[in-house]
């Protein structure tokens, strides 16, 4: 839903440009300036809900992603040796064990706070009432030991940002409403209303259908800026002077990440964090309030990253 709305928003933008470059004209027509008008307040409303679902208000330290990263790593060993004593369990069955299906690294990474804990939490039940068939099997103490610390330090993090996250939840409804809004009001509002140029004056209503078309982003174009992280430093990308509605849009490849603005070179003041395939579009304004340093830093440093990062200027 994330790229749909950001697809979604920069339709919006185009069409408004159109508006821009064929005002004089469409102004003659009655009510068409009024549905203009209207359309700026429900993309607006759109925008808001769309980046306060996305944000991290709270702040986000390369320490707690780094616990995540811990915590992902070493659900992936239990999961592995969970699985492999569900297939060559031939006595004794555990029941709890035979609907057990371990969730993929890739996928893993995509979980959010609260499904990452939930998902590692049933985990840790799991490996409890199997632990001593675990270690018959091959599993280590240092391993389990590795989890359930990893575990305990997500769990204790989590009441702290409980909050931002609750609020996150709330925006994104937010935002399916809005979203849902807009496009009824394109359905049976603008779509048509521009429909009566369609005889009359055929480029414009070319135009429009050009702009109305909602265009997915190719991550595949070369970035603005692109490059690898082998260390678990911060790396300055650019530097420029803080604008609020600057937009970036960035894609990490290989592992997960922590990006965002800052006025030093030794730390991410205003992070953001991104894990690998993850995909985010979103302006300075809802990174951070200041920050000439466009940053970023690997989470794991003994795993090499690749980014992404175009940028939009306003």
């Amino acid at each position: 839903m994330k790229n749909n709305h950001q697809n979604f928003l920069y339709m919006c933008k185009k069409v408004k440009r159109f508006y821009r470059k064929y005002d004089t004209v469409l102004d003659t027509s009655k009510g068409i300036k009024n549905y203009f008008i209207l359309l700026t307040g429900l993309v607006d409303k759109l925008q808001m809900e769309f980046e306060q679902s996305i944000s991290y208000s709270n702040g986000f330290s390369i320490e707690r992603a780094r616990k995540r990263d811990q915590l992902q790593l070493a659900s992936i060993v239990i999961a592995k040796d969970l699985m492999n004593l569900k297939e060559n369990m031939k006595y004794k069955q555990i029941e709890e064990l035979k609907s057990f299906v371990g969730i993929e690294s890739i996928e893993l990474s995509t979980l959010n706070e609260v499904e990452l804990i939930d998902y590692a939490s049933n985990l840790f039940d799991l490996m409890t009432l199997c632990e001593a068939r675990l270690k018959n099997s091959g599993t280590k103490q240092k391993e389990i030991d590795a989890f359930s610390n990893a575990l305990t330090l997500c769990a204790l993090d989590f009441p702290m940002n409980r909050y931002s996250i609750e609020l996150r939840k709330q925006a994104s409804l937010l935002s399916l409403k809005a979203y849902s809004d807009l496009m009824e009001f394109f359905h049976e509002k603008m779509d048509i209303s521009i429909e009566a140029f369609k005889k009359t004056n055929p480029v414009l209503y070319e135009d429009y259908q050009i702009a109305r078309r909602v265009d997915a982003f190719d991550l595949n174009q070369p970035g603005d800026f692109e490059g690898e992280l082998s260390d678990g430093k911060v790396h300055k990308i650019a530097e420029f002077r803080y604008e609020m509605n600057r937009e970036f849009r960035v894609s990490v490849s290989g592992g997960n990440a922590v990006w965002g603005l800052s006025n030093n070179l030794n730390k991410i003041d205003h992070g953001r964090p991104i894990n690998t395939r993850e995909k985010i579009s979103v302006k300075s304004m809802i990174i951070g309030n200041d920050g000439n340093f466009l940053v970023i830093q690997s989470v794991n440093p003994e795993t090499p990253i690749n980014y992404k990062i175009w940028v939009t200027e306003p």
